[in-house]
């Protein structure tokens, strides 16, 4: 391929070399036919090629006018898809249903063939289970349709969760919030370690978004992202523990981390938590005015502890 594309780099020869292939590979092939519809009918092939079809539809950049909307009518909950399985209470199943009336009409059109005599009944019984055969193409087509929207659903649910996943989205926004109080309370050397997070906020979130859609499901950086939010998690949570314990004592007062309460899954399902006045500059904190310059190695950082 690289000689009939004279002056192409080695990455697009290997491209279009492998789009060649694919479109040779599928020449013969009837996209609209029922056989091919059928291998969505299995849940292990349907749900693969789901999950590549969703990591396709994740988008570069956030839609800071959707968050704008599902947090503007936050105490609604959000309409369930409900969607009615044509499979359920039928007997035999779908494709059980189309096999056996494929084979009924085999056996009628050889009946047509070889029974000259019986030809008028032959016909009838053809006509009839042809009829059948469509009803169960049609039926089939149904019921995989059925399957691949609700697990399409169903995986689509996390991606745009809100819940406590706000927390996480104003960690990668441009826009930080540095009350005086907050950082009045700090020792000298705990400000000199946030102050430079501060000051670098907008060229880290661009860095941030660009490396997050660059590896989105990537399962390693998941796993990595899962370990070290945790034990960021516990250890902010250490202190307020310590004072929770204590809370009895005559005379302690409880800082404001401490007093903060679990919400009931209700709340958490239908509703973000008040007192977020800063969630529109939250939200245009995420949209990058322009791609990143600084490309850091992010792995190093990923090994940085404070």
């Amino acid at each position: 391929m690289k000689d009939k594309l004279p002056g192409a780099s080695d990455e697009v020869a290997a491209a279009v070399s492998a789009l060649a292939a694919r479109a040779l590979a599928h020449a013969d092939e009837d996209p609209n036919a029922v056989s091919r519809v059928a291998t969505l009918f299995e849940s292990g092939a349907r749900i693969e090629e789901l999950e590549r079809l969703l990591l396709a539809l994740v988008p570069q950049h956030v839609d800071v006018a959707q968050w704008h909307a599902w947090l503007d009518a936050a105490s609604r909950a959000p309409t369930e898809l409900r969607l009615s399985n044509p499979d359920s209470g039928r007997k035999p199943a779908a494709r059980g249903a189309l096999v056996s009336a494929a084979k009924k009409r085999d056996e009628a059109a050889a009946t047509v063939a070889d029974l000259e005599e019986k030809l008028a009944l032959a016909k009838s019984t053809l006509a009839q289970a042809t009829e059948e055969a469509a009803a169960a193409d049609s039926h089939l087509r149904k019921t995989v349709a059925y399957r691949v929207l609700t697990d399409l659903s169903a995986l689509m649910a996390g991606v745009f969760a809100m819940g406590p996943a706000w927390t996480i989205m104003r960690s990668v926004s441009r826009y930080v919030r540095p009350t005086p109080e907050v950082l009045d309370a700090m020792t000298p050397d705990a400000r000199a370690r946030v102050q430079p997070l501060i000051d670098n906020a907008g060229q880290d979130s661009s860095e941030m978004l660009d490396l997050l859609d660059r590896y989105t499901g990537d399962v390693l950086l998941e796993l990595r992202l899962r370990d070290r939010i945790l034990k960021t998690l516990r250890e902010h949570h250490k202190q307020a523990e310590v004072e929770l314990a204590n809370r009895h004592v005559p005379g302690f007062k409880l800082s404001p981390a401490a007093k903060r309460l679990s919400r009931r899954s209700e709340d958490r399902n239908t509703s973000v938590r008040a007192g977020l006045a800063d969630r529109h500059d939250v939200l245009a904190g995420l949209v990058p005015p322009s791609p990143p310059t600084d490309a850091r190695d992010a792995g190093n950082a990923l090994d940085e502890g404070w």
